[in-house]
């Protein structure tokens, strides 16, 4: 609703959550019946300072700079008090007097709201040394009126080292673009883009768009060679999956739900895997960068029974991260939309996706290269 005003649009639609109806006749605070009735009644005040802000995941100790949208809708100029918070406790909407009071950041300023305007300027703010959710709360605040807040939910992540994870360690990417080529040269990798004629020697293979690929059956004898002898292979997010010679499954977007399109996945229960090594379950929900998906497709097929199902959307039988042991080393088969969100700098960078892919790229337990040295 604050994006809809934000923007001006003619007509406004507040949406309708799962549970309304339930909740007729019974009263969630005293001065609102609803969390809706609260939502409602801070995004659609006259008045109102709104936050532009989509992102979730930040990294800890960085400053951010946020568009603060002042809106007054009323035909007269408004004067009021802004204060601005970042408090691990939510706000509700409301604002909550005890989650502004559990604040480990205040700043309070004052401004005036100019007659049927909205004027945008910064909100300098800095994100938590301490990785874990925060709210980031703007209230406004006037005389003779409720106080009104516009509120995001926003992550404090500890970024890995990816140097440090990189340096030396080689890697080869078929079908690579110059973002992830950039980014792993910027990182000190041992990078190629090809094979070669002898047996792959590598710390990990990922198979980052197999419609690039020319002789894929030759490819596929190789790297499956490798793989048994303790190699580590990645397959990431394809619409379509187009070399059953080196891993027959299918991938499939179901349409029931928006396109089949999803903004978070889940961990299968009990599944504990190096991908997710250091990943808060919480930080698998909407991603940086709009429209926030974080996978639209779903692994299907045979060789679902053959390995550990790692990741699910939407529904438990919908698997978007797999993985295939092989031999003495492993196959990972990973949906997510990491590949526009590892360097930073992107526009959709996600530490958190970072993360990920730097973990995937980690030799599989207890594997060794062709020399018989363990993989680094």
């Amino acid at each position: 609703t604050e994006a809809m005003r934000r923007v001006q649009l003619d007509g406004i639609f507040p949406y309708m959550y799962r549970g309304w109806t339930g909740l007729r006749g019974n009263n969630w605070r005293a001065d609102y019946p609803t969390p809706m009735a609260a939502a409602l009644h801070s995004s659609m005040a006259p008045v109102l300072a709104s936050l532009e802000l989509f992102d979730r995941n930040f990294v800890v100790g960085r400053q951010v700079v946020t568009p603060l949208h002042l809106i007054n809708e009323l035909d007269k100029d408004v004067s009021g008090r802004i204060d601005a918070y970042i408090t691990p406790r939510n706000p509700l909407v409301v604002p909550d007097a005890d989650a502004l009071k559990a604040a480990i950041w205040h700043e309070s300023f004052r401004r005036t709201f100019k007659a049927g305007t909205i004027t945008v300027e910064d909100l300098r703010w800095e994100v938590p040394d301490k990785a874990g959710s925060y709210y980031l709360a703007v209230v406004v605040t006037r005389k003779g009126e409720r106080a009104v807040v516009s509120q995001r939910l926003v992550r404090a992540v500890v970024k890995a080292d990816t140097k440090a994870a990189l340096r030396g360690k080689r890697i080869t990417v078929l079908g690579a673009s110059a973002s992830v080529e950039k980014w792993l040269r910027s990182n000190d990798a041992e990078y190629s883009a090809a094979l070669g004629d002898s047996a792959i020697d590598a710390d990990a293979v990922v198979v980052w768009d197999a419609n690039k690929l020319g002789d894929r059956p030759a490819a596929a004898r190789a790297i499956l060679a490798y793989v048994r002898s303790g190699g580590k292979l990645v397959i990431l997010n394809h619409s379509k999956w187009v070399w059953a010679e080196l891993v027959d499954f299918q991938v499939t977007r179901h349409r029931d739900w928006i396109n089949g399109v999803s903004s978070r996945v889940f961990p299968y229960e009990g599944v504990k895997h190096p991908m997710l090594s250091g990943v808060n379950p919480e930080c698998l929900k909407r991603w940086n960068g709009l429209p926030g998906t974080i996978s639209a497709d779903c692994i299907e097929g045979d060789i679902l029974a053959k390995g550990t199902k790692i990741l699910w959307k939407d529904k438990p039988e919908r698997t978007v991260a797999f993985s295939l042991p092989l031999g003495r080393g492993e196959i990972v088969i990973c949906l997510m939309h990491l590949k526009e969100r590892i360097a930073p700098g992107a526009k959709r960078y996600d530490p958190v996706a970072e993360r990920v892919f730097l973990n995937l790229l980690a030799q599989p337990v207890g594997s060794a290269n062709r020399s018989g040295q363990a993989l680094r």
